[in-house]
C-alpha cells in the first residue's frame, strides 16, 4: 500500500485522518469502504505508474513539492464527470450487450440529434436500441414465428427496413433526395454517403427526414 512508503507517524496521520472522514460520510449517510487493491505486478507500464506515484506521494509528504490544499467547485465537478466519463466508456467498450447500438455509438456522450414528433422518436429510439417490431427483432424475442420480411426477404432486420425492403421503396427514394438535397444546401464536407450511423446516429443535423419519411403514419405502428 502507498501508506508503507511513508514515515510510520506521518501514515498513522493519514489513516486516521481517512477513518474520521469516513465516520464523518456515513454520519451523512454515505457509506464508504476502504479496499486494498493490490498494483498491478509484473505488467511494466502500471508497475512504472505506481512507482512514479509513490515518489511524487513521498516528495509532498516531505514537502520537496507543493499540492493543493482545497479544490474548487468547478474543479471537483470537471474531475468527477473526468472520472464518470471513463468509467461509463470502459463499461460500454468492454459490455457484451447493446452490440448493435455500440456500432453506431462508440463513445459514450455523443450527442444524437432525435426528431421533435413525440411518436417519431419513439420509433428512431427503437430502431436505434435494435428493439423493434420488425420481424427479426420480434423473432428474437419469441413474439414473431419468423424473422422474415412480407416482402420476401429472409429476415427483416433495420438494416433491410431501411435500405432494402420493397415495399418503402418510394418512401425511401424520398428520404435520400431529402437527406441528399439538405448535404448539398448545408455545404457539408464530402460525399453524402447514407449508411445506417447517419441515419440513427449521426450528431449533425443533416437528415432532414432522417427516418421520419419512412416511419411515417401508414407504418408507424410496425415499431
Amino acid at each position: 500500500m502507498l501508506l508503507l512508503t511513508f514515515p510510520v507517524y506521518i501514515a498513522t496521520r493519514i489513516s486516521s485522518e481517512v477513518f474520521s472522514l469516513q465516520a464523518k460520510l456515513y454520519m451523512m449517510s454515505v457509506v464508504v469502504h476502504l479496499i486494498n487493491i493490490p498494483a498491478h505486478s509484473g505488467i511494466y507500464g502500471n508497475d512504472t505508474a505506481d512507482k512514479s506515484a509513490r515518489e511524487v506521494a513521498y516528495k509532498i509528504s516531505i514537502g520537496i513539492i507543493s499540492a493543493p490544499n482545497v479544490i474548487s467547485v468547478s474543479d471537483a465537478y470537471s474531475l468527477s464527470a473526468e472520472i464518470a466519463c471513463t468509467s461509463w466508456q470502459r463499461k460500454w467498450s468492454e459490455d457484451s450487450t447493446g452490440r448493435y447500438t455500440y456500432q453506431l455509438i462508440p463513445s459514450v456522450g455523443s450527442k444524437v440529434v432525435f426528431p421533435k414528433e413525440r411518436d417519431v422518436g419513439i420509433s428512431f429510439c427503437r430502431l436505434l436500441l435494435h428493439d423493434t417490431m420488425l420481424n427479426d427483432d420480434s423473432f428474437r424475442c419469441g413474439t414473431s414465428v419468423s424473422p422474415a420480411c412480407d416482402c420476401g426477404s429472409d429476415r427483416e432486420t433495420a438494416e433491410h427496413f431501411l435500405f432494402y425492403c420493397s415495399k418503402y421503396a418510394e418512401a425511401r427514394r424520398v428520404m435520400f433526395d431529402n437527406i441528399k438535397e439538405i448535404w448539398f444546401t448545408s455545404k457539408l464536407k464530402g460525399q453524402c454517403k447514407i449508411t445506417e450511423s447517419l441515419l440513427l446516429a449521426d450528431p449533425r443535423d443533416v437528415h432532414g427526414s432522417r427516418v421520419l419519411v419512412l416511419v411515417s403514419r401508414p407504418i408507424k405502428t410496425t415499431f
